[in-house]
């Protein structure tokens, strides 16, 4: 077999895949959780809801779920006020509800949804967001707009503004107004992002679609600035949109918004696309995360490429686990997505995890939650702005399902990556044998057959491919670790341990034995608490792990002037089938308040290393690399490779007791008789001593 002819069945393979990953698609690989005709409310009577509906504060038909988002056992959705008659705009129902159409509980409660008669007589706590999100640290974060009335008598009620909930407790802890500098008349804020990689150092990005523009908000800083860019800029050719038969424009600038997970240097790559456009771009937060390197990093921006005609989207989300990108097709009526590890971004490359023009007419929120769990949300928005909802059918579905069954059957669930280069290759020698030959209509038939013939030659070779490849892994050791960690914290007021227990499998340790593997905890300590270098060197000596503290630890100093540091547990050669770990770390005294309370001080889940000098052993699929010092020496660096492992832990949250300004004058007053008291004493006695 000639190399031309080589080449040509390879393609051929290549092309045969590439068809059925582009064609084959799901289209139903969710189910729908809970639909209403109309939303309805929890009243604590219903004696008060037909009070609401006679006053006109709640009037069913005028009220539209748009966003959403799901932590712990409570399913959030935000019914912005695009009419009057939304008794709460920010509302929750139990995933646990047996009811196909559960009544919407307000959050955080009823009084917060109070909207005076006007403006000027003030505001409510929470006024029109339209969409929410829910951080790792256990914080809602919610965009709203402000405005009420959108669709009949628009009433400003307050500047844009930035809700931040604990979601523990559902007490407000932040709000934070959208300066005036950064909006212009047009500003609309309708979606958000938020990087939450640090708990206390969190970003939260807010898409402007009127400017359009990104503003990019520090929690630890507490203040925002606005980025600008070509890019969240609308396509002209893109506004025309047309929704289960009503044709309308739109112009809506930067709109999606999902964030993959952080690199090692504590970045993120953001994905964004305006919705009046059919491309997708990108941007590393390095370079929006600081305001004066946003302004100089206009090449930074990269476009990745065009989602195909009529492809217009609102809303992305991407899992972070699989490393799938996520997004609404409004026109389309469907859910599609992307992996984000396929360096094509192109029709071929995308998938279509669900479709359907009745029960997704305009997906309008995407999430994933805490436990790998895809939703959306659809509910007909264009119908209800430019017609009318039939309240006799459905309108409103919530749909879900696991990320690996949503994306099961389409290009995102594919582990052969094709490319627009072995696609035009394949196609240019298609077309080049086709007019060399130029057969006849007959002898087109012969043609067809015998490329069918070819392709399954050539999956048969495909399938040799893989045995080969598999004894090549065998060779080369490539192994599916299953490590699982266990985490417990012995806590004694400002002074704790973390306890961690690794376990590794039976086949795993048999493997692990045959190698020189060495492996390593990575934690990041947050500025709320440190690490004690002295009490490390005595640890090291005392165990058969050793600890390195990368970085300057001030033991003195308080929390809100301390930075944070990295912590690398050099682990023991792997002989047992269990390893314990233990690290003592201490909480910082921090900044008093009025009324004293607690803060809290947020640790994530550790960073499992793995490193093998001579390339023996390897665990199989893509890991991401790290540069760190080889042992607690820190004489040189070497490369180790992040694995994964089952976490049965949540991340650590701990409170802080904080001194209570109010005392202050009682305090300082009481010291200072105190030592006026002690001074006089003193006095006395070195006087009496003396006449002696």
């Amino acid at each position: 077999m000639n190399s031309d002819t080589f080449s040509f069945l390879f393609y051929a393979i290549v092309a045969v895949f590439s068809y059925s990953s582009w064609t084959t698609r799901a289209m139903d690989n969710l189910r729908v959780a809970f639909h209403w005709k109309q939303l309805d409310f929890n009243y604590p009577s219903e004696d008060e809801r037909q009070e609401a509906i006679r006053r006109g504060v709640f009037v069913p038909e005028n009220n539209l779920p748009l966003g959403l988002e799901v932590y712990g056992d409570r399913l959030f959705v935000t019914v912005p006020r695009w009419k009057s008659g939304v008794p709460a705009s920010l509302t929750y129902i139990k995933l646990t509800d047996a009811m196909d159409s559960p009544k919407l509980n307000p959050y955080p409660n009823w009084e917060a949804h109070d909207l005076p008669e006007s403006p000027v007589n003030g505001t409510a706590e929470i006024v029109s967001p339209f969409r929410i999100r829910a951080d790792r640290c256990g914080r809602l974060w919610v965009l709203d707009t402000g405005s009420a009335g959108l669709l009949d008598e628009h009433k400003v009620y307050s500047p844009s503004q930035l809700l931040i909930y604990d979601l523990h407790n559902d007490a407000l802890e932040r709000r934070y107004e959208i300066p005036k500098d950064q909006m212009k008349d047009d500003s609309f804020f309708a979606n958000i992002a938020v990087e939450d990689h640090d708990c206390q150092d969190t970003y939260a990005y807010l898409g402007d679609l009127g400017a359009p523009a990104l503003v990019v908000y520090s929690l630890r800083e507490n203040k925002s600035w606005q980025v600008n860019h070509h890019y969240f800029h609308i396509d002209p050719l893109a506004g025309d949109m047309n929704v289960s038969g009503i044709n309308f424009q739109w112009t809506d600038g930067v709109f999606g918004l999902a964030l993959s997970a952080a690199d090692e240097d504590g970045f993120s790559t953001l994905y964004f696309h305006p919705m009046t456009s059919t491309n997708e771009f990108s941007v590393n937060t390095r370079y929006v995360r600081n305001a004066t390197l946003s302004k100089d990093s206009f090449d930074k921006f990269k476009l990745l490429g065009n989602r195909g005609p009529n492809a217009q989207s609102s809303v992305s989300f991407l899992d972070q686990k699989s490393g799938v990108l996520f997004y609404a097709l409004v026109n389309l009526n469907a859910i599609a997505c992307w992996k984000t590890t396929n360096p094509s971004y192109t029709i071929q490359s995308q998938g279509r995890v669900y479709m359907s023009n009745v029960t997704m007419v305009f997906p309008n929120d995407i999430k994933v939650d805490a436990n790998g769990n895809l939703w959306a949300l659809s509910d007909k928005l264009p119908i209800f702005m430019y017609s009318k909802l039939n309240p006799d059918e459905i309108n409103f579905r919530i749909l879900t399902a696991p990320v690996a069954e949503a994306i099961r059957g389409t290009a995102c669930d594919s582990k052969l990556v094709i490319t627009d280069d072995i696609s035009n290759r394949f196609n240019g020698m298609n077309s080049n044998s086709i007019n060399e030959i130029q057969p006849s209509s007959t002898e087109r038939n012969s043609v067809g057959i015998s490329l069918i013939l070819l392709s399954m030659l050539g999956l048969l070779l495909l399938l040799s491919s893989f045995s080969l490849i598999n004894q090549i892994s065998s060779i080369k050791n490539c192994v599916d670790l299953n490590i699982s960690i266990t985490q417990t914290v012995d806590h004694s007021g400002f002074h704790n341990k973390i306890n961690w227990m690794l376990e590794f499998l039976p086949s795993d340790l048999v493997q692990l034995k045959k190698t020189e593997v060495q492996f390593a905890l990575y934690i990041k300590i947050p500025s709320g608490m440190y690490v004690n270098p002295d009490e490390i060197d005595d640890l090291s000596r005392l165990t058969e792990y050793s600890i390195y503290i990368d970085g300057k630890v001030n033991v003195e100093a308080p929390e809100y002037t301390a930075k944070p540091h990295d912590v690398f547990i050099f682990l023991p050669e792997i002989r047992v089938d269990k390893l314990e770990v233990m690290l003592p770390v201490h909480l910082r005294y921090q900044q008093a308040k009025i009324g004293g309370g607690f803060g809290k001080v947020f640790l994530s889940k550790p960073s499992l290393l793995m490193f093998t000098a001579k390339n023996l052993f390897e665990t199989c699929g893509k890991h991401q690399v790290m540069k760190a010092p080889c042992n607690a020496e820190n004489i040189m660096k070497c490369s180790w490779s992040i694995i994964s492992y089952n976490a049965l832990f949540d991340d650590i949250e701990m409170l802080v007791p904080l001194g209570n300004v109010d005392h202050f004058p009682i305090v300082a007053v009481t010291t200072l008789v105190l030592g006026c008291i002690g001074c006089m004493y003193i006095l006395s006695i070195l006087s009496t001593r003396r006449t002696k």
